[in-house]
């Protein structure tokens, strides 16, 4: 059935005018909301973890859940795409979303705050891909990579401001205000959404493949648990077989959809080459900066000894580097050809990296310069790469592309978090005490960042080589 709204402007060619731009703001708000979130939240984790009385392996479950439920919900948009119009699972998202917000805002125990960023991650795994789909339903061709590092510069800008946001307000009112601070902004983005939003493509009843989804889910689940049981039991029998199974489950996934009629995500999206490895670079780099985004506010605190607002600040200039040159990158993207902003970025991901490992990390201002080169690296790649890889799909492809696309980068992002925490919480359970085992733990999760900061750059690099399909 057809919503009665839904295909009102379906022949609407592709423009880009002032409800194009506030549609892809007000569907980003949520993404910019929740990342907001993860990075404050990272701030505040020492305050947390003495309030709800966790531990380190069990803290890290509110991005790790958070981010799971994103990348496992991604790829459903495709099939909710065809059936409802994208001002109804808008409003969805948003409602959803606030509910968690709430959740959270209000949360006096572990499981309540686990559930509130949960059901975040239901409304942002619709929202985040309805923005990148209007930017590439809407967009004109020739503006579609400044839109889509406009659209990057939402998600770029909450880093930014997230870490000092987290210091400042945990500092001044706790961390619940946090999340309270932010239904303001989430009222004000439903209202611009609902009156923008508009439907450019008509619905049909998409059958939803629930063997695939079971598939994808199961697999990115058992490897995220696996991650995040070596924290605590090491690389054991059991943990090798979570992965393992993971693993295997995701394989039988790409083999499912290219012998099912309606499969979950196209099987053809898994056919090229270049697409692929520029989403294996992209997954890579959301490894690196979220893992950063967890370890390095956490390291100053306790390894350091600083406070809360000064852990937050240091992230700042990396993040806002990140913000700002994702705009660029989309604009040289245009001009002059993936290349430029692509090599560039991973030249200066791997030696910020480089640089965190072998620098005498004794003062917090020492990684801003660090991480400021990571930033700058990380906000020239991301978007380049995946409107690249995204260029290589047909027209019919691509909302399908950028489900696999987000879904994988959340995973990575995901795991990520799940690896640095399992190194940190290691090297506290086998030292002497809780500060001693943080140095020891960051300088090693360190190390790790900077390897697979080095297989993103060469992922990125290997997708230059393949021409357009």
């Amino acid at each position: 059935m057809r919503d009665s709204s839904a295909y009102s402007e379906s022949s609407a060619s592709r423009v880009l005018d002032a409800r194009t731009v506030v549609s892809i703001i007000a569907s980003g708000s949520l993404a910019f909301c929740a990342i907001v979130f993860e990075t404050s939240t990272n701030v505040a984790i020492p305050v947390m973890m003495l309030e709800l009385g966790v531990d380190t392996a069990t803290i890290q479950w509110i991005t790790s859940a958070y981010l799971l439920v994103l990348s496992v919900t991604i790829p459903v948009f495709p099939v909710l795409k065809s059936r409802y119009s994208l001002r109804r699972l808008f409003a969805a998202s948003t409602l959803s979303f606030t509910a968690g917000t709430l959740l959270c805002c209000t949360a006096t125990t572990f499981p309540q705050l686990l559930l509130g960023r949960i059901i975040q991650g239901l409304g942002t795994g619709v929202a985040m891909p309805l923005m990148f789909n209007v930017v590439i339903d809407q967009v004109p061709f020739e503006h579609m990579g400044m839109m889509m590092g406009v659209a990057s510069l939402i998600i770029s800008l909450a880093p930014a401001i997230g870490p000092a946001y987290g210091g400042v307000v945990l500092e001044a009112f706790g961390w619940h205000t946090m999340f309270l601070f932010a239904v303001p902004l989430l009222a004000v983005a439903f209202a611009a959404g609902m009156v923008c939003l508009r439907q450019t493509t008509e619905l049909a009843i998409r059958p939803f493949d629930a063997t695939g989804f079971l598939l994808v889910a199961s697999g990115f689940l058992l490897i995220v648990v696996g991650v995040n049981r070596l924290s605590n039991d090491g690389l054991t029998a059991f943990v090798a077989a979570l992965l393992v199974a993971g693993l295997i489950l995701l394989v039988q996934f790409v083999k499912h959809v290219r012998h099912v009629k309606y499969p979950l995500v196209s099987p053809e999206v898994f056919s090229s080459t270049r697409f692929m490895t520029s989403v294996a670079a992209i997954a890579s780099a959301s490894f690196v900066c979220l893992g950063y985004a967890w370890l390095i506010p956490n390291f100053i605190q306790v390894a350091l000894g600083t406070g809360a607002k000064v852990s937050g600040l240091v992230v700042v200039p990396g993040c806002v580097a990140a913000m700002l040159l994702s705009p660029v990158a989309g604009r040289l993207l245009d001009r002059k050809g993936p290349c430029t902003p692509i090599v560039a970025g991973a030249t200066l991901m791997v030696l910020g990296a480089i640089l965190m490992c072998i620098y005498r990390l004794d003062t917090a201002w020492g990684l801003v310069v660090c991480y400021l080169l990571s930033g700058m690296g990380q906000g020239l790649l991301a978007s380049p790469s995946m409107t690249y890889g995204l260029s290589s799909l047909d027209d019919s492809l691509r909302v399908d592309g950028t489900s696999v696309c987000n879904s994988l980068q959340q995973l990575g992002g995901s795991v990520g978090v799940s690896t640095v925490t399992a190194v940190v919480a290691a090297a506290q359970s086998s030292s002497a005490d809780i500060t001693t085992g943080m140095v020891l733990g960051g300088q090693a999760a360190f190390v790790v960042l900077a390897i697979v900061a080095a297989v993103a750059a060469a992922f990125s690099l290997t997708a230059l080589r393949f021409a357009k399909s």
